[in-house]
């Protein structure tokens, strides 16, 4: 048996995060995660195991992410321990691709961090 279906771009990421990016604070936890839609045309009697699966990317100042002692990268996932001052106006971005396709789409934003001050009194 022989399936034949249309695979497209996905639908454009989107980007939810632990806490609102606008009040990213250093030391913080900040997990993000990334979302689409497949746009493939697929036909009703296609096996489960044939169809195309999301995959998902991190990108960090266009460098692909891996675990590291801050980052850690699961799937659609991407959590920062303890965010830090010098990821402050760093651009994060989100790759979405079906498997078997070179199609993909991205979604992108850019940290605030905004600083932690301690008053001593």
């Amino acid at each position: 048996i022989s399936y034949i279906y249309l695979i497209d771009d996905p639908g454009i990421p989107v980007i939810r995060s632990s806490i609102n990016l606008s009040e990213v604070v250093e030391n913080t936890y900040l997990i993000m995660t990334c979302s689409t839609r497949s746009t493939t045309i697929l036909p009703d009697n296609l096996p489960s195991d044939l169809k195309p699966i999301m995959e998902y990317r991190w990108q960090r100042d266009n460098k692909n992410l891996t675990n590291d002692d801050r980052h850690i990268v699961s799937d659609n996932t991407l959590t920062i321990n303890k965010v830090q001052r010098q990821d402050n106006k760093i651009t994060y971005r989100c790759i979405a691709q079906e498997s078997g396709s070179k199609l993909k789409r991205s979604k992108s934003l850019t940290l605030d961090v905004r600083c932690k001050y301690i008053v001593r009194v």
